[in-house]
């Protein structure tokens, strides 16, 4: 009677949880986005996170914190740039790419779309696009 008990979970555990590591297994390039990220020029870091199924960018760090006043620095909304959140609205699309995003170019004080692409582990490049259609292309370096 035991032996069939544990047959029996097995079973159920081959049946239950067996698949849900093949789709989980499935979904790391998905996340693969997930950490912290130097801007191209090094002056912050990023820190990118998912929430629910869609990924932000918030800033954690600031080379430069302090202005020559002695104030915190703020973007061109009068918000304080450590804190704020840069990226937002990005989907997971396939093969390390991220769409329909939207990000806050702190000197222009304008939210423009963005995409976003996994060049290898460490590096992702943000392609956003302004008006008249200009892009701009940045890549960021992994936070060791």
């Amino acid at each position: 009677m035991r032996i069939a008990a544990v047959i029996s979970f097995f079973a159920l555990f081959q049946a239950i949880i067996m698949p849900a590591q093949k789709i989980n297994s499935q979904t790391p390039m998905s996340d693969s986005i997930i950490g912290e990220w130097f801007t191209q020029d090094n002056s912050s870091i990023v820190k990118i996170y998912k929430s629910g199924s869609v990924f932000y960018g918030q800033v954690v760090w600031l080379k430069v914190p302090i202005n020559a006043d002695g104030q915190m620095q703020r973007d061109k909304r009068g918000v304080p740039i450590v804190g704020s959140t840069i990226l937002s609205s990005l989907n997971y699309v396939s093969d390390g790419s991220w769409s329909e995003g939207l990000m806050y170019v702190g000197p222009r004080g304008a939210t423009y779309s963005c995409i976003v692409k996994m060049l290898d582990n460490d590096t992702i490049e943000i392609r956003v696009t302004m008006e008249l259609g200009i892009t701009k292309v940045e890549k960021w370096k992994r936070r060791a």
